[in-house]
């Protein structure tokens, strides 16, 4: 299943996406206030699969998705931009 699928299968539906768009999980994470998720975002693993989730500090939301996709950590992401009505 390509990638695109795979963000249509997860809720993110239709986007456009460049490679240097994915943020390293090394360098930076999806702002959030402390003790609170993070609005969501695009997020790829470790096994290439991409999720829509939020994370809270490093800790990132492991839905059934992701769990039954074998991935055992997010590696990069991307903000969800949405146009503007």
């Amino acid at each position: 299943m390509g990638v695109f699928a795979i963000l249509q299968q997860n809720g993110v539906g239709s986007i456009t996406m460049n490679a240097d768009d994915w943020i390293s999980v090394d360098v930076s994470l999806p702002e959030s206030k402390e003790g609170m998720w993070s609005k969501e975002v695009i997020a790829l693993t470790d096994t290439g699969d991409v999720f829509k989730l939020s994370c809270m500090g490093s800790y990132w939301q492991r839905t059934k998705a992701f769990i039954d996709s074998g991935a055992s950590k997010v590696t990069h992401w991307m903000p969800l931009n949405y146009p503007d009505d």
